[in-house]
């Protein structure tokens, strides 16, 4: 197996690892979709908010 092999098949198998393979842990999400949730929720979360007062730019 060549290099340019080797990468195109990693490459290919973490695109299915990340964006197309259910995790059980996660709810039966790929693990690129629950992120995104957990990034909404962070985002819409008043908690979240309030316990973030300063923007990272700000730091």
């Amino acid at each position: 197996m060549t290099f340019e092999e080797a990468y195109t098949a990693l490459d290919t198998y973490m695109d299915f690892y990340n964006n197309r393979r259910m995790h059980g842990s996660l709810g039966r999400k790929p693990p690129a979709v629950f992120s995104k949730w957990v990034k909404l929720l962070e985002d819409t979360s008043a908690f979240h908010k309030a316990m973030t007062p300063f923007s990272s730019s700000t730091l």
